[in-house]
């Protein structure tokens, strides 16, 4: 936050000691001891209002939250988009929205982690979007080469059929290839650490998620190009 790491150079035998950025100058200075916190944060807030003082922005928003409600997505977007949630890039949250025109969408996720739930709430928001959608939930036998059953031929000619956006849910990365399936996954953990890396979540990413992350149902991490993404994901109503 200060262009280096002169904080961390603080002498820790001397409580309070703090530095200042303003202006492009730095300044070391020493916080007064207070005895009672919550008065002054009270002061504070008094003469703020005094001086008709406008909140500077956060520097940092709040984490994702456990469920996502209708009313935080966008009523509107950019033609072919979708929303399916919230994600977070380590400063700010803000919606999640795909481009639905570039390809079909891989979810995968053991059961009561949140695939189905996101598979209907795409079936239910995206023609209010404009968008034609075709959902396949436990698509994992249908993958198999083998599979010989009617629907496996469906899905893979949905897989090649550019006038709708095709998302289909497993329940592991097993049979799906990159790029002949999709180039792009939406991956709810398991909480398996192996199991995770083998399904592409980047180490430096899940070294950031914790037990909570691992149990809310609907957190994911988005994997698209390279670049990988956590989110909450929306639940059908």
């Amino acid at each position: 936050m200060i262009g280096s790491d002169a904080a961390a150079h603080l002498s820790a035998v001397v409580p309070g000691m703090a530095i200042l950025m303003e202006d492009d100058e730095r300044r070391v200075f020493r916080c007064a001891h207070i005895e009672d916190i919550d008065a002054l944060i009270r002061n504070i807030a008094r003469c703020a209002r005094v001086h008709a003082c406008m909140a500077p922005t956060p520097l940092f928003t709040d984490g994702l939250p456990d469920h996502v409600s209708p009313q935080s997505l966008p009523d509107t977007c950019a033609p072919g988009h979708l929303p399916l949630g919230l994600v977070d890039d380590g400063v700010a949250v803000a919606p999640f929205v795909i481009d639905t025109r570039t390809g079909p969408l891989a979810v995968v996720g053991q059961h009561g982690r949140g695939k189905s739930a996101l598979l209907r709430w795409i079936e239910q928001a995206a023609p209010a979007y404009g968008i034609t959608a075709v959902c396949t939930d436990d698509a994992d036998e249908l993958l198999d080469p083998l599979c010989m059953d009617a629907r496996a031929g469906a899905l893979r000619a949905q897989l090649r059929d550019p006038r709708a956006f095709t998302v289909f849910a497993l329940s592991s990365t097993r049979r799906l290839r990159i790029p002949e399936h999709c180039t792009r996954r939406l991956i709810l953990p398991c909480g398996e650490r192996a199991v995770d890396l083998a399904d592409g979540i980047p180490a430096g990413l899940l070294n950031t998620m914790d037990g909570e992350d691992m149990r809310a149902p609907g957190r994911a991490v988005y994997i698209d190009s390279g670049v990988a993404q956590l989110v909450q994901l929306m639940a059908a109503s």
